[in-house]
C-alpha cells in the first residue's frame, strides 16, 4: 500500500470534527494523549484552537486520525470510518449546512463542484450511475493515504443519509494507495 502525506491541505472543519469525536468518545483522555503519537508539527496544531475556515496539512489530519485509532484500540479502519461519519454529521448540520440538499444526487453533484473549497488538492467529479446511485472520483491528488480514504467512506455514507438517502452503502472501487489512477467511490441508497 502506498501513501504520500505531503502536498495538500484540508479545511479545519474536518480536523476539528475528528478531535471533537476524540473528546466525546474517549473522555478519560485529553489532547496531550495524542501528542506523542503525531509529528511535532501536528502536535503544535492540536494544542491551538482548530478553526473550521483555516487550512491544515493533509499529513496532520492523517496523523491525528491514526493516533485517535491507536488510543481507542481495535481496528484503525473502524475508528476512522466513524470519524468520517461524525465529521459529516457535525459539519453538514452546522458550519456547512448551506451545502445540504434535499436529495443525495444534488448534494454530491454540488460537492464535486465545490471540492477545492474543502481540499486544496485533486479534482473531484460526480457521475450519476442510477436513480439511487452515483460515483465520486477524486483524481490528480499529490497526497493520499488509506486512512483518509476510510474517513471518506464514513463521510459519504453519513452525508447520503443526511440528504434523505436510506440505507446508504459506500464502496471505494479504486484507490491511489493500491496503485489506481484515482480514488473512486460508488454510493448507493434507497
Amino acid at each position: 500500500m502506498r501513501e504520500v502525506l505531503e502536498g495538500g491541505n484540508v479545511k479545519g472543519g474536518v480536523l476539528r470534527a475528528h478531535v471533537d469525536w476524540f473528546r466525546l468518545n474517549l473522555p478519560g483522555r485529553n489532547i496531550d494523549a495524542l501528542r506523542p503519537l503525531v509529528s511535532p508539527a501536528t502536535a503544535k496544531i492540536l494544542v491551538a484552537p482548530i478553526l473550521a475556515t483555516n487550512w491544515y496539512p493533509f499529513r496532520s489530519v492523517v496523523e491525528t486520525d491514526r493516533a485517535i485509532a491507536v488510543l481507542r484500540g481495535g481496528m484503525e479502519q473502524e475508528t476512522v470510518v466513524e470519524l468520517g461519519r461524525f465529521s459529516a454529521r457535525v459539519n453538514l448540520m452546522t458550519s456547512y449546512r448551506a451545502f445540504t440538499r434535499e436529495r443525495p444526487h444534488e448534494f454530491f453533484r454540488e460537492s464535486a463542484r465545490l471540492h477545492r473549497q474543502f481540499e486544496d488538492f485533486g479534482r473531484a467529479s460526480y457521475d450519476q450511475t442510477g436513480p439511487t446511485a452515483c460515483r465520486l472520483s477524486i483524481v490528480e491528488c499529490p497526497c493520499y493515504a488509506k486512512t483518509y480514504c476510510w474517513s471518506a467512506l464514513g463521510y459519504f455514507e453519513e452525508a447520503t443519509a443526511l440528504q434523505g438517502g436510506h440505507g446508504p452503502q459506500v464502496a471505494e472501487v479504486e484507490c491511489q494507495c493500491d496503485g489506481g489512477a484515482a480514488c473512486r467511490y460508488d454510493v448507493r441508497w434507497s
